[in-house]
């Protein structure tokens, strides 16, 4: 049954029938370019912040290893310290004694200590 045999006295109703259809056709489509459009500025969005995640978490790696190799030379300064003070009262104690043998030994150690640092 077709539109003019149901309403034939009404004059244009099957074109205004089929624009009708036609836009309708249209909104879907665009609604379904909208809606793509919308999924890939989402998925766009998530991948951009996976790789600024991986940045802050590289970044943040970076610091902590930083604050861990200041820590380490800080106690490994406070080692040399120690050493020091105890070489330097060898060294006096040594030096009492005359004995200057195990004086060049402490300072061959000092310096392949700083050398290692």
């Amino acid at each position: 049954m077709s539109l003019t045999s149901a309403f034939p006295d009404v004059p244009g109703l099957q074109q205004a029938y089929w624009k009708q259809q036609q836009r309708i056709k249209n909104d879907e489509l665009m609604e379904t370019r909208n809606q793509t459009i919308k999924e890939t500025n989402a998925t766009n969005l998530a991948a951009k912040w996976r790789e600024t995640l991986d940045e802050t978490a590289a970044h943040r790696r970076l610091k902590r290893q930083n604050n861990e190799m200041a820590e380490e030379f800080h106690l490994s300064c406070k080692e040399m310290m120690a050493v020091l003070f105890v070489n330097c009262q060898l060294s006096s104690f040594c030096s009492i004694l005359s004995l200057k043998a195990f004086e060049s030994n402490a300072l061959v150690f000092y310096v392949a200590f700083t050398k290692m640092m």
